[in-house]
């Protein structure tokens, strides 16, 4: 290809490194946009854990031979002058932007990981919230970014220190090589096997907290080590053959991670993360300043070492755009994976070009490290407050009418949930809640998930108006199909649903009811034959038992949380132009599960296929807002309010069972 030979080492300086923060910030970068083919890119994180172990440790030998010392208040002083001026910047205007695109919710949502942030500690904050870095809820943070930031910033912390205990600066002994090189072994070994366990026992702990991610940073450290010849061996150089192999093998290994065919299995990220790393390692190592090799070149080129230059200020910067892009698309359609880019590249100059290398290079900054640490401190400080009294403003901000109200529908569910009758994914029991007259000659059961039991204030109603009694049995996320699958939530297959399900079954047979309503989402990952096969087997068991089975259909996506949807366009109309209403609507799409929900039921004349689609997307566009009726309270279940506004279709489907159950 004719690359141009470009000097790999330059005062220390490896434009090859600076070609891979590249590649690990582009990773990211497409992986936060979704974008299915670098779905794995979360692995760029890693690539930048192993070359900042490498890096840090390789300036912070070099001043220890040259010196014999190392002068920590001076490092910890470069360190918060390097990166804490881009990131309170990317804070304040972040947070400032929020008020404008976020509602008032959202905006009360960011400001404790913003100043979390800012002391470097968002790690913990997320740890403790417990935000799923995986989960799509996770877009909603503009912030949860930093959390590898915190871990680099505690590494930063301790790692002079392990440093100079590793050469037995603190002891009497005779400082050597080899006593660190043994304690970087250690380390690596001791921390991935943390890593692991953690991994394995509580996945967050394993993926937030610095002391399981220090195998990362060990490990570019021995790679240190070893260009330093402080390996224990006399002969560090490779042939060019090697060379060539060890780079081209870690960028296949990075890019073969990153490519990698999705499952969801935590293993399998785990495998990715270590695979990612130790690909990084091996690019780092191929290198000689007598020769470079292929990758290292490519790696070298002049966009790749620009890009790397600002890959900081490009990290810093392209998670909120894309949270931003995220909140802002329902209403712009022009806004695109293309547009968020070149503004997270805009910002991203900015902040380089205009704060980050002018703080970095300030000369008499650099002669005063002590007041450089106090002025952070300040600094930080500064930004924490700042989020507070904006967190003030947005709390005043929470009291509009409006925004209220459609809070307030996200909140109304119904009451069998505060009777306790459901008990989440957590046990196995079966709380029989009863409503209307005990002594009732007639009784229908209610069972089902969250997506059934939406409509029970209009059946609860119906049946107690009619004298009946009604016996509701729910389990969230349960669907009553006899089949097992695995739910995302908990990441292992749902066997409380299976074990709750069964036993649900039975005490509809032992009180044999008139009438059984069932029905679920359409959300559950089951092919035709064990979706049509499960519910067979659940009318078969019933049938004998029951005289009717009213099978109800899933309510269909709307595509967007129809509240927040609506609360925004709220918001964003008294800042910004030709906010369109449609934003919040989508077209009607059929789900599959009915047509196989109507081909079931058909085989049984004691069953009866609701589908309320026409009633709920009318004219077949489903909107969040229909006339002043809000419709959904999230992406798939209805408000209260509109199941309540559909009283009488209910009614008469339900009268319709009724008189052919009296007839019989």
């Amino acid at each position: 290809m004719g690359f141009k030979h470009y000097s790999i080492m330059r005062d220390h300086y490896r434009s090859d490194i600076q070609g891979l923060r590249a590649v690990a910030v582009l990773l990211v970068f497409f992986s936060h946009t979704h974008w299915e083919l670098f779905r794995n890119g979360f692995i760029g994180v890693d690539v930048f854990f192993v070359i900042s172990g490498y890096v840090i440790t390789q300036l912070l030998l070099r001043e220890y031979r040259s010196s014999g010392r190392l002068v920590l208040h001076r490092f910890y002083a470069r360190r918060l002058q390097r990166l804490l001026p881009a990131l309170a910047f990317m804070l304040l205007i972040c947070t400032l932007g929020s008020l404008a695109v976020l509602i008032p919710s959202e905006q009360l949502a960011q400001y404790h990981a913003a100043a979390s942030a800012v002391f470097w500690v968002s790690n913990f904050y997320f740890l403790q919230a417990d935000v799923n870095y995986f989960a799509p809820a996770a877009d909603e943070n503009l912030y949860l970014h930093t959390w590898s930031l915190g871990i680099e910033e505690q590494f930063y912390l301790v790692w002079p220190i392990i440093l100079l205990a590793g050469l037995g600066f603190f002891s009497r002994k005779v400082v050597t090589s080899s006593r660190l090189i043994t304690v970087l072994r250690l380390m690596f070994l001791i921390g991935i096997t943390l890593y692991l366990f953690l991994t394995v026992t509580s996945a967050a702990r394993g993926f937030y907290l610095m002391p399981a991610r220090a195998w990362q940073f060990a490990l570019g450290a021995m790679v240190a080590c070893w260009h330093l010849g402080m390996s224990g061996r006399e002969d560090l150089s490779f042939p060019p053959l090697i060379l060539e192999v060890l780079a081209g093998t870690g960028l296949l290994i990075i890019l073969g991670s990153a490519l990698w065919p999705e499952s969801g299995a935590l293993y399998l990220n785990t495998g990715l993360t270590i695979a990612a790393s130790a690909g990084a390692a091996l690019i780092i190592l191929a290198y000689d300043h007598n020769q470079s090799t292929w990758i290292s070149r490519s790696l070298s080129v002049k966009p790749m070492r620009w890009l790397g230059d600002i890959s900081y200020s490009f990290y810093l910067w392209h998670w909120p755009v894309l949270v931003f892009y995220h909140h802002l698309r329902p209403f712009y359609p022009q806004l695109n994976t293309v547009v968020a880019f070149a503004m997270t590249l805009a910002l991203a100059m900015f902040s380089y070009y205009l704060v980050e290398v002018p703080v970095r290079k300030h000369q008499r900054l650099l002669l005063v490290p002590k007041k450089v640490i106090g002025g952070a401190l300040a600094m930080m400080l500064l930004v924490a407050v700042s989020t507070y009294m904006l967190r003030t403003l947005s709390v005043n901000l929470a009291t509009d009418p409006v925004q209220q109200k459609l809070a307030a529908v996200k909140t109304q569910l119904p009451l069998l949930y505060i009777y306790g009758c459901d008990s989440w994914d957590s046990s196995t029991q079966v709380h029989a809640c009863i409503f209307g007259d005990k002594y009732a000659e007639k009784k229908a059961v209610i069972i089902g998930d969250s997506v059934l039991m939406q409509w029970f204030p209009v059946i609860a109603e119906y049946f107690i108006e009619q004298g009946w009694q009604l016996v509701a049995l729910t389990k969230s996320s349960c669907p009553i199909i006899n089949r097992s699958f695995y739910y995302e939530r908990i990441k292992d297959t749902y066997r409380v649903c299976d074990v709750w399900r069964a036993q649900a079954l039975q005490t509809i047979i032992d009180q044999k009811p008139e009438m059984v309503i069932m029905g679920g989402a359409i959300t559950y990952p089951f092919s035709k034959t064990d979706f049509q096969d499960g519910t067979r087997e659940v009318f078969e068991q019933l049938l004998p038992h029951v005289r009717q089975i009213k099978l109800i259909a899933g309510s269909p996506s709307l595509g967007l949380d129809g509240p927040f949807c609506l609360a925004r366009s709220n918001w964003l109309s008294r800042i910004l132009p030709e906010v369109p209403d449609s934003a919040c609507s989508r077209p009607l799409r059929p789900d599959k599960s009915w047509q196989w929900q109507r081909e079931i039921a058909a085989q049984y004349p004691a069953v009866e296929f609701i589908e309320l689609s026409r009633h709920i997307c009318p004219g077949n566009v489903c909107s969040a807002k229909i006339g002043n009726t809000v419709v959904y309270r999230d992406s798939l279940h209805l408000s209260a309010e509109f199941v309540l506004s559909l009283k009488d279709v209910i009614g008469a489907q339900l009268i319709q069972n009724r008189l052919r159950v009296q007839g019989e």
